[in-house]
């Protein structure tokens, strides 16, 4: 009893880990104009601190997703939040834009030191029947992080400066350090070949059935921050839009995280390939619905649809790949990690040079391709 208590615990600390980390590929979204005013710079160069951050973040994502196979899990989680506690402080101080994309690219990579080993870390140390719950929860707690992020730094950016946003989440990641070193048990993984690690990385890339859910993956996230980040563009070209309005319109979408909760048993009662074609159903028809009548009301109810079927669409992925690579799936999972950011951080340079309709019409085309794509997934991946 005492140990089921302890893994409850667990559970708690890595998904406010999993909100709070990925908070930060976010927090710039609403402040991209205090950003450019304070270095004198175009608020289209300002969302490059976004882009670098999270083109290293998922360089970390992959670099840690090799270490987690050699070196022990709670090591990593633990000294990764305390560098990160330090890196993210850095960001606050910078002094002109270009020092603060090296700072935000730093962060990244010291931020990825979280997801693939939490991945890693649950499929480890909790039994099949509850890791898929504790799986949906972390990946529940990333898109929570999508709309927390962005009102958190709102709220920051009222009543102080944007430097006191990453000073805030600085002390943050210091807490959650002083929370794992206390609260998660020590797990060690089997001593792996460190050629074998990165052949592994190879061997998945190549084979083509997880190729198939990889290329599910990189859209996924990629649409989802092209999403708000186009959501930040169309508020800033709407001067008529209100400040509460706009926390509104960020803050509406939490809603849809509820779906998240029950995508376990959705996945078992119609397996893995059905549940990602309902989330791409139900995402070609919010975004249909935004585009056929873009007002702002319209565009907060269907937001809450939108990131309902990425919350479905993340824990099926995951467990599709986790079920296809089999014995292989740390490796596979930290691939998916990597390959799942790397379309993250494409999403402010493609809304940077498309439209508000547009951004609309290719996560459209691209929901629709993956539509597509899920009817040659094999039934036994899923």
């Amino acid at each position: 009893m005492k140990e089921k208590r302890d893994l409850v615990g667990v559970t708690y600390v890595l998904v406010i880990a999993a909100i709070l980390v990925v908070c930060n590929i976010y927090t710039m979204i609403p402040i991209y104009e205090a950003v450019a005013n304070d270095f004198s710079i175009q608020v289209e160069e300002s969302l490059y601190g976004s882009s670098f951050f999270t083109f290293f973040y998922a360089g970390g994502l992959l670099t840690f997703g090799a270490l987690a196979q050699r070196m022990n899990h709670k090591t990593i989680i633990v000294f990764g939040l305390l560098l990160s506690a330090f890196t993210t402080f850095f960001v606050a101080l910078s002094p002109t834009s270009l020092v603060l994309y090296i700072t935000r690219s730093i962060q990244g990579f010291t931020l990825g030191s979280f997801a693939p080993v939490a991945f890693a870390y649950t499929f480890e140390l909790f039994s099949p029947s509850r890791r898929t719950l504790v799986l949906a929860l972390i990946n529940t707690g990333f898109l929570i992080a999508g709309i927390v992020g962005q009102l958190v730094s709102m709220i920051i950016l009222h009543v102080s400066s944007w430097e006191w946003v990453f000073v805030t989440f600085s002390f943050t990641y210091l807490g959650l350090f002083l929370a794992t070193l206390m609260v998660l048990p020590t797990s060690s993984p089997k001593a792996v070949n460190h050629s074998t690690v990165w052949s592994s990385f190879r061997q998945h890339l190549f084979n083509y059935e997880l190729l198939k859910h990889y290329l599910i993956t990189f859209t996924l996230m990629l649409s989802f921050v092209c999403f708000y980040e186009m959501l930040a563009k169309y508020f800033l070209s709407a001067a008529s839009l209100s400040e509460n309005s706009v926390f509104i319109v960020r803050s509406v979408g939490l809603i849809g995280v509820i779906l998240s909760f029950f995508t376990g048993r959705i996945i078992h009662q119609y397996g893995g390939r059905k549940t990602l074609r309902i989330g791409f159903i139900l995402g070609i028809l919010s975004l249909t619905s935004i585009i056929s009548y873009p007002s702002i009301w319209n565009i907060a109810f269907s937001s809450i649809f939108f990131v309902a079927a990425i919350s479905l669409l993340l824990p099926s992925i995951i467990t599709c790949i986790g079920t296809e690579a089999k014995q292989h799936r740390t490796s596979a999972i930290s691939l998916y990690s990597f390959i799942l950011l790397t379309g993250a951080s494409m999403a402010p340079l493609l809304v940077k040079r498309l439209s508000f309709n547009d951004s609309l019409l290719l996560l459209i085309s691209l929901f629709v391709i993956d539509f597509i794509l899920t009817h040659f997934l094999k039934d036994t991946a899923v």
